[in-house]
């Protein structure tokens, strides 16, 4: 059937369209993300795309241009280059075009890739893509104004701007949400890398606003020339020593503590899902390597309570490792903190009446796991007590 759906595609009538895509809809719905696509699969996305190009501009969709969108991504490694194609086309635009571009499917297109179920298939099969799309939609461009006329504007910024977002669209945060999770399950090394520098960029971009430095206005204001924030230093198991921004916002942010774009926090909780399964499995050596590699590419505390929360859960696990964190007395004080805090969390905030997100229960699980750690009680300085023996 898709075959011929196919070979006879300029023929078909505009009539049968919603015939058309049921069929591919269902075809579509045997596709595993573990198991290798069916032969069909190049000539289902082909037509998916072909079909699409009608409903780019439509104000309203009836339901068959998500469907197509979603098969396209389903295939894309057997439709790679037009894939590719539409994306160069479409989605990777200059700024200068970003109000004019919307194709209306547009949007669509982006919140299945970040927020579907499609998400998995987009990490797994086009990640470099996928990252791609991420910093275009989720960075605010830098403007043409300079410096000075940033700082002193008084037009409205919120949080999100602050650490240099857009408006947050991940609310309410979870570590099952977004690509994170995918991305660090089937490319590791470069799920990791990405999850880093977009804490970086945005925790510079935080420090540089006045959100957490006293001010005599109530406009928030960003783009200060000069951080506003302390940092601390570590000092490393090699001897070299780095420097992180640090607050309590920022050290909180991985369970949800403090007012953090929800984005970060999801990242930040999918980050810690991971090195707690690598906790699980990996030896010492594996664990050092990567809580090294973690402190020496982060410019921020954020990433660092993560490590902080995994070696207070295994500190038999991580053992020196955690040697950094344990001779900063700051990081105990934010920690002690976090652990008054704990109990306020037991809402379920993915839970509405309201809401037709068929991934919310999913999210709640993640969240009620992740609360239900046996260590959240538990200060930073137990892994002191626990590791004396180092």
């Amino acid at each position: 059937m898709i075959h011929f759906l196919y070979e006879n595609r300029e023929l078909l009538s505009t009539d049968l369209l919603s015939h058309i895509v049921a069929v591919l809809d269902e075809w579509s719905s045997i596709l595993n993300i573990n198991e290798e696509l069916p032969l069909t699969a190049c000539e289902a996305g082909l037509l998916a795309l072909y079909l699409l190009d009608d409903l780019k501009s439509d104000y309203r969709d009836d339901g068959n241009r998500k469907k197509l969108l979603s098969l396209i991504i389903k295939t894309i490694p057997a439709i790679r280059q037009e894939f590719i194609t539409l994306l160069a086309t479409d989605i990777f635009i200059s700024n200068q075009k970003r109000q004019e571009r919307k194709l209306n499917y547009v949007g669509d297109f982006c919140k299945m890739a970040f927020l579907g179920i499609e998400t998995a298939f987009f990490s797994k099969y086009a990640p470099e893509s996928l990252i791609r799309l991420a910093y275009d939609e989720w960075f605010i461009k830098e403007n043409n104004e300079d410096d000075e006329h940033r700082i002193f504007s008084y037009r409205g910024i919120d949080v999100d701007e602050c650490f240099g977002l857009y408006e947050d669209k991940f609310s309410p945060a979870s570590g099952a949400k977004g690509p994170f999770k995918y991305l660090l399950h089937s490319h590791c090394k470069q799920g990791l890398d990405f999850i880093l520098n977009l804490l970086n960029i945005s925790a510079d971009k935080y420090a540089h606003s006045d959100l957490d430095y006293h001010r005599q206005s109530s406009y928030l204001r960003v783009g200060y020339s000069k951080p506003l924030i302390e940092t601390i230093e570590i000092e490393l198991n090699d001897g070299s020593k780095i420097q992180q921004y640090c607050s309590g916002r920022l050290w909180g942010a991985y369970r949800g503590f403090s007012v953090v774009p929800n984005l970060l926090q999801s990242a930040l909780m999918a980050l810690e899902n991971w090195l707690i399964a690598c906790a699980e499995t990996f030896e010492f050596q594996q664990i050092e390597l990567l809580f090294d590699y973690i402190l020496r590419n982060s410019n921020s505390v954020m990433p660092t309570a993560v490590l902080a929360s995994v070696a207070t859960g295994f500190p038999q696990k991580v053992g020196k490792a955690a040697l950094p964190l344990l001779q900063n007395a700051k990081l105990y004080d934010l920690d002690k903190v976090r652990t008054t805090l704990h109990e306020g969390l037991k809402i379920n905030w993915h839970y509405s009446p309201f809401t037709i997100d068929t991934l919310s229960k999913l999210y709640a699980e993640e969240r009620h796991i992740a609360a239900s750690r046996p260590w959240r009680k538990k200060s930073f300085r137990n892994v002191d007590y626990k590791s004396s023996t180092f």
